[in-house]
């Protein structure tokens, strides 16, 4: 798998064990991994970790545009 794979959502319940199942059990490596929030300051400790964090809302169109450069 090389491809750089983004979790919308992600400092949600389900985002973030998303998140957590590619890093601890599939173990895709971090800088793979785009982590979008509309609340990125929430996603700290995924930074932390390595995992790209990128600010997206669903209700803002270009926020989605921006979020989604190179994830495939």
């Amino acid at each position: 798998m090389t491809d750089t794979l983004l979790v919308t959502g992600a400092s949600g319940q389900l985002g973030r064990g998303v998140v957590d199942h590619l890093l601890d059990t599939l173990k895709v490596p971090p800088a793979r991994i785009i982590a979008a929030s509309r609340n990125p300051e929430n996603l700290a400790g995924l930074a932390a970790r390595g995992v790209i964090i990128r600010q997206a809302d669903f209700d803002d169109t270009a926020s989605l545009v921006e979020a989604f450069k190179g994830a495939d």
